[in-house]
């Protein structure tokens, strides 16, 4: 041991002296200790969490002999640990989260789901309408045996199971939305844009922070030259009695204090105005209001300051390999900006 500063020793004897003295000594592997004296040490699992690699649920494991860590922070099984915890977490963090490997059909038919009403709660900017995941959590609780703790006992399970009923972990709409809110939303929040024989595309984004936030209609490049800006203004359905709330609470009091509440004024302007208004917004709405709060009510009184951005549309102005060449809120400047190059891409198309 001359000249050697080994980490691990073991002595033969024990000498206290005026010091104490390690005699007969030699350089040794913790891992002999652990396996020698397997019946003496202590294990400490900490930190149990599902590992997508493992397809099983791991901990950092600590041993311990007489108080001298052997080994710390090792990955370790816990299935034999703790079998319900193995459970609870491969249903939650694999099968609910997305953290399971492999492919399974029912697990892409959940996802597709679950985006769909996601999708929903983009176009009417609302959380509220996904169940929370506790609820997919009891879903799969009352399915699956009590002795389903990794992906191999899992897969066992199903190969036999899907023979019986190949749609038996499959996710239901009335499952996944809350209060049994339809999915048949085309109508207010419809997936394109029509102008003239124009289709174009919509997206929805919830996001108070982005840019896009709102509804983006998808404008190709080659027909930009041909779209009218007005009635974009109207927004889609779904929308429309929140942008007319939005304006009437943008007047003056002198002529609001004739139109409260607005939330049921904004309705009745909907009603008068029809399913499908044409013409400019702030026009035709002052018109009505007029009527309605007996108090001439102008154009110019809507105070678009006070309209937040998510009620304006984005547009995105896309090449013919759907590109994004521009976007923004105001059409017009996107129009003159991109003239001479929707002009151009219209030639390439047609030669």
């Amino acid at each position: 041991m001359s000249g050697k500063r080994p980490k691990w020793i073991c002595a033969a004897e024990l000498s206290e002296t005026s010091r104490l003295f390690a005699r007969t000594v030699a350089e040794v592997d913790p891992a002999w200790i652990e396996w020698a004296a397997a019946h003496l040490v202590k294990k400490n699992y900490q930190e149990p969490h599902w590992s997508k690699k493992q397809g099983a649920v791991e901990a950092l494991l600590t041993i311990t002999l007489y108080g001298l860590r052997l080994v710390e922070g090792r990955r370790a099984l816990y299935t034999s640990i703790d079998p319900k915890l193995c459970r609870e977490l491969l249903i939650r963090n694999g099968l609910v989260e997305g953290e399971f490997p492999g492919h399974y059909e029912f697990l892409e038919h959940n996802r597709a789901l679950i985006d769909e009403v996601e999708h929903l709660e983009d176009q009417q900017r609302r959380r509220d309408l996904l169940v929370d995941e506790s609820v997919l959590e009891e879903f799969y609780d009352a399915r699956l045996p009590q002795d389903i703790t990794t992906l191999r006992a899992f897969d066992h399970y199903w190969r036999k199971q899907k023979q019986k009923d190949p749609h038996y972990l499959d996710f239901s709409k009335d499952l996944v939305i809350r209060g049994g809110t339809a999915l048949d939303h085309n109508l207010l929040y419809p997936e394109f844009w029509h102008q003239g024989s124009f289709k174009l595309p919509l997206s929805y984004v919830f996001d108070p922070s982005a840019k896009n936030d709102g509804v983006s209609v998808h404008i190709p490049l080659t027909v930009l030259n041909q779209i009218s800006s007005s009635d974009f203004a109207w927004q889609v359905p779904g929308i429309r009695q929140e942008l007319l709330s939005t304006l009437i609470k943008s007047l003056p009091k002198r002529l609001r204090r004739n139109l409260i509440p607005a939330p049921d004024y904004a309705k009745a302007l909907m009603e008068s105005l029809g399913t499908t208004p044409q013409g400019d917004l702030f026009a035709l709405c002052a018109k009505e209001l007029t009527r309605m709060g007996g108090e001439i009510v102008n154009p110019d009184d809507f105070d678009r300051t006070l309209i937040p951005r998510h009620l304006f549309m984005t547009f995105v102005i896309e090449d013919s390999k759907g590109k994004v060449v521009a976007s923004g809120k105001n059409f017009e400047a996107l129009a003159d900006s991109l003239q001479l190059k929707a002009r151009d891409a219209l030639k390439e198309a047609v030669k």
